[in-house]
C-alpha cells in the first residue's frame, strides 16, 4: 500500500476509535446511573434488581469488548505508523541516493566534456606535431639533397683530382 492509503487507514481508525470512546462513555455513563440510582429519574419506578444486575452485566460485557476492540485498533494504527514511518525513511533514503545519482551524473558530465576537450587538445596537437614532422622531415630532404649534392661534387672533384694525380705521375716518369 501506498503512504496515502495507509494514512487514510489510519484516519478511518482513528474515527472509529472516536465513536468507540464515545460508546464506551454512554456505557460508562449507564453503568455509573444503575449503580447510583434503584429507581428510574423519569418514571419513578423501583429499577428491579434482577434487571439492575442484567444490565450491569450486559454492560460490563459491552465495556469489555469496546475495551478490547480499542485496544486492537490501537495496535492496528501502531503497526501503520510504524509502516509510515518505514517508508518516510525509505522515501528519505531514495531521496538521498537521487541526490547523489544527479550528483555522480553532473560529475560524469563534466569528465565527459574534459574528455572531449582533451581529445580536442591532442587532435590539435597531433596536428601540429604532424606539421612540425612535415617541415622537419621536408627540411632534412632538402639537406640530403644538399648532401648528396656535395657529396657528387666531393666525388667529381675526387674523381678529377685522381685523374689528375695518375696524369701527374704518368708524365714524371
Amino acid at each position: 500500500l501506498s503512504k496515502t492509503e495507509i494514512e487514510g487507514k489510519i484516519k478511518k481508525f482513528t474515527k472509529l476509535e472516536s465513536q468507540i470512546e464515545n460508546n464506551l462513555s454512554k456505557i460508562l455513563s449507564n453503568i455509573d446511573f444503575f449503580n447510583s440510582n434503584g429507581s428510574c429519574p423519569t418514571c419513578r419506578q423501583t429499577i428491579p434488581l434482577e434487571i439492575k444486575e442484567r444490565e450491569l452485566g450486559s454492560l460490563d460485557e459491552k465495556t469489555r469488548e469496546c475495551q478490547h476492540g480499542l485496544t486492537e485498533l490501537q495496535k492496528r494504527i501502531t503497526n501503520e505508523q510504524t509502516r509510515i514511518n518505514e517508508i518516510t525513511e525509505i522515501q528519505k533514503t531514495i531521496h538521498t541516493l537521487q541526490v547523489e545519482i544527479a550528483t555522480k551524473n553532473a560529475t560524469v558530465t563534466e569528465i565527459q566534456k574534459q574528455i572531449e576537450k582533451l581529445k580536442k587538445q591532442v587532435g590539435e596537437l597531433q596536428t601540429t606535431q604532424d606539421t612540425q614532422d612535415t617541415n622537419e622531415l621536408k627540411q632534412l630532404e632538402d639537406n640530403l639533397q644538399e648532401l648528396t649534392a656535395e657529396l657528387k661534387r666531393l666525388l667529381d672533384e675526387k674523381n678529377y683530382y685522381e685523374v689528375a694525380s695518375t696524369l701527374l705521375k704518368d708524365s714524371r716518369s
